[in-house]
């Protein structure tokens, strides 16, 4: 169903934008769970999907233990893992990143 949507959006002339939000399930310096998001996006952009969009926003900001001693930010995973599968997409023309923002406290506009 994803390729008809990829190539129906083609027909009409619309910019297709793949989605992925792995934030709550992945240990960003985990080799097997970037092989798993990088074959998954392999496979969208095998359908002829050119945008892609990875959000970690909405996740919780603790890194687990493993993450600590690879990175020295959440930010820095973050980037690690969003630079990483931006290069093995081959830096696709339309690549957006959503990183996890801060919590805000009181009212919201």
């Amino acid at each position: 169903q994803l390729k008809a949507l990829v190539l129906g959006a083609q027909e009409r002339g619309v910019e297709f934008v793949y989605a992925i939000s792995p934030g709550k399930d992945i240990t960003f310096s985990s080799w097997c769970d970037l092989a798993l998001l990088k074959q998954k996006l392999r496979q969208v952009k095998g359908f002829g999907c050119m945008a892609f969009a990875i959000l970690f926003d909405d996740i919780d900001h603790a890194m687990c233990p493993t993450d600590k001693g690879t990175f020295s930010s959440f930010a820095h995973a973050q980037t690690s893992v969003a630079n990483e599968i931006y290069r093995y997409l081959g830096e696709p023309p339309v690549f957006l990143f959503c990183p996890t923002g801060k919590v805000a406290q009181g009212p919201m506009l």
